[in-house]
């Protein structure tokens, strides 16, 4: 139970470290901050009101206004704006190795599952707590990089991609960030080093070949 405790803890704070590079872009998820308490404050560090190993265990990586649901439905039924679910179902991810899911609704709704191989991924509405500026997901993701994060942009499919290496930043996971069916979606891979670049990319691609969007270029490129 110890070392379940353990990881789980590991994989909030590898969560917070992500949302934490994403905050120093002042872009993503500044507007939330103020109103939620996830597990990281604008500066990526441990919210000082979540920094008890029972409280993160207890709120989870979304903080007192999220919640522990059982199962994708339920996401769908806590909060309509963030369907379509979009998610991987790959070799690193899968609803079959779904451990935890948490889900915020209200003004900044937010969901985070985080899977059994050491996976986490994070979705909100892009539209809710995109930049006030009303930047396209390509000039979010380079200010973000001009701010300082060692991210780079690319293309995921036809659409914008921010990609962070393992390792860049100390213990950083990596991870890939993406905009599509009006969700931003990141995925964020384990502080162990299991998950490299390839495989967080491979997943993402996957999860945007599910979207309708990719489906509207397929269809439009077979016409």
């Amino acid at each position: 139970m110890a070392a379940t405790r353990e990881g789980s803890r590991q994989r909030h704070l590898a969560v917070g470290f992500a949302l934490g590079v994403a905050l120093v872009g002042g872009a993503v998820w500044v507007a939330a901050q103020g109103q939620g308490q996830d597990s990281v404050n604008a500066s990526g560090g441990v919210n000082p009101q979540l920094r008890s190993a029972d409280l993160l265990d207890s709120f989870g990586p979304l903080g007192s206004d999220g919640e522990k649901v059982a199962s994708v439905d339920e996401v769908r039924e806590v909060s309509a704006a963030l369907t379509p679910v979009l998610r991987p179902q790959s070799e690193i991810g899968s609803d079959a190795t779904i451990q935890d899911i948490w889900v915020r609704d209200g003004d900044y709704p937010k969901m985070v599952i985080e899977y059994s191989t050491g996976l986490s991924l994070i979705v909100n509405p892009y539209v809710s707590e995109a930049s006030p500026s009303k930047e396209t997901p390509e000039e979010m993701f380079q200010d973000i990089i001009d701010t300082g994060t060692p991210g780079k942009l690319e293309i995921l499919g036809k659409t914008p991609a921010l990609v962070i290496h393992p390792g860049v930043v100390g213990s950083n996971p990596g991870s890939v960030q993406f905009v599509a069916d009006g969700q931003l979606v990141q995925l964020i891979g384990d502080s162990s080093g299991k998950i490299d670049s390839d495989a967080l990319w491979s997943a993402a691609l996957q999860v945007y070949g599910t979207s309708t969007e990719a489906s509207s270029e397929a269809a439009t490129g077979a016409s």
